[in-house]
């Protein structure tokens, strides 16, 4: 699931934070199926434990999402201006059409 983006070196971001999103919903609902891993992933409720993941699971997610001559300036550019909190509420505001665009690999 990936938002359209008008060329492949620009709006890279948002499609980032999507994937992290999308990895946290799903850790989200394997911690609800067991116990143990529930009370291993609360602190992850936390929101500065919360934007430390997601930024971790962009950072892992630029080799899939970003094409690869820009990958390396892509992964400078998250470590110095890391994902912040107004960024991770604007892509969550984006309208649900605008991620539901499948791509087949």
């Amino acid at each position: 699931m990936r938002f359209h983006q008008n060329s492949p070196f620009m709006d890279y971001r948002d499609n980032l934070i999507l994937a992290a999103l999308v990895e946290i919903d799903h850790l989200e609902r394997l911690r609800a199926s067991s116990f143990s891993l529930s009370n291993a992933l609360g602190s992850f409720r936390e929101p500065e434990v919360l934007l430390d993941l997601v930024n971790q699971l962009a950072y892992n997610a630029i080799d899939r999402l970003v094409p690869e001559m820009i990958a390396k300036m892509v992964q400078e550019e998250l470590e110095e201006m890391p994902i912040d909190t107004g960024e991770l509420d604007a892509v969550l505001k984006k309208p649900i059409g605008s991620a539901l665009q499948m791509f087949l690999r």
